[in-house]
């Protein structure tokens, strides 16, 4: 089933969203970088999708890249951080 394609079980969800997290906690703290969110952003305006970014350690990530936050949130229709 193609991404935003309606689903041939009802069964199954429409995917709609993205869901990102940076860094990634499963990964070992691997960093997203601005890279990799302008691949997703693609992806996602190719599939109707909206990308949504988990930054409950965005500030980590930007320390570790050298990059304001606002640099990894480019394109993104919403994300949520913890201070």
């Amino acid at each position: 089933n193609a991404l935003g394609a309606p689903p041939k079980d009802s069964h199954h969800a429409t995917s709609r969203l993205l869901a990102l997290e940076n860094t990634q906690n499963r990964a070992g703290g691997k960093v997203v970088t601005p890279e990799y969110m302008a691949r997703a952003r693609a992806l996602c305006d190719k599939h109707g999708l909206a990308l949504h970014v988990d930054g409950a350690r965005l500030w980590n990530a930007a320390a570790a890249l050298g990059v304001p936050p606002r640099a990894l949130l480019v394109g993104v229709d919403s994300a949520s951080v913890c201070l």
